[in-house]
C-alpha cells in the first residue's frame, strides 16, 4: 500500500537524519574534547615554564641575600675585632667619685 510505503520511507529518512545528526554531535564532542586537551596541554606548559622562572629567581634572590648577610656580619666581625683591638691599646683611667666608679677610655 501507498500509505506503508510512505511510512517505510519516512522512517528511513528520519534513522539516516538520526545517524547523521548523531555522527555530528559525536564529531563536535570529539573536537571540542581536542581543543579542551591542547588547551589544557598549553596551560600546563605555561604553568611549568612560569614555575620553573619563579624558582630561578627565587634561587637568585637567595643567593643575592646570603651573599649580602655574608658580607654584612663580615663587616661587623671587622668592626667588632677593631673596637676590641681599640680597646686593647686605649689607656683606662679609674676615677672614683662618691656615687659610682667611672671608668673612662681615652
Amino acid at each position: 500500500s501507498e500509505a506503508g510505503e510512505y511510512i517505510s520511507e519516512k522512517a528511513s529518512d528520519a534513522k539516516d537524519f538520526t545517524a547523521e545528526k548523531a555522527k555530528d554531535a559525536k564529531d563536535f564532542t570529539a573536537e571540542k574534547a581536542k581543543d579542551a586537551k591542547d588547551f589544557t596541554a598549553e596551560k600546563a606548559k605555561d604553568a611549568k615554564e612560569f614555575t620553573a622562572e619563579k624558582a630561578k629567581d627565587a634561587k637568585e634572590f637567595t643567593a643575592e641575600k646570603a651573599e649580602e648577610a655574608k658580607q654584612y656580619a663580615s663587616e661587623k666581625k671587622a668592626q667588632a675585632k677593631d673596637a676590641i683591638d681599640q680597646e686593647d691599646n686605649s689607656e683606662v683611667t679609674y676615677t672614683a667619685s662618691s656615687d659610682s666608679d667611672v671608668v673612662v677610655a681615652d
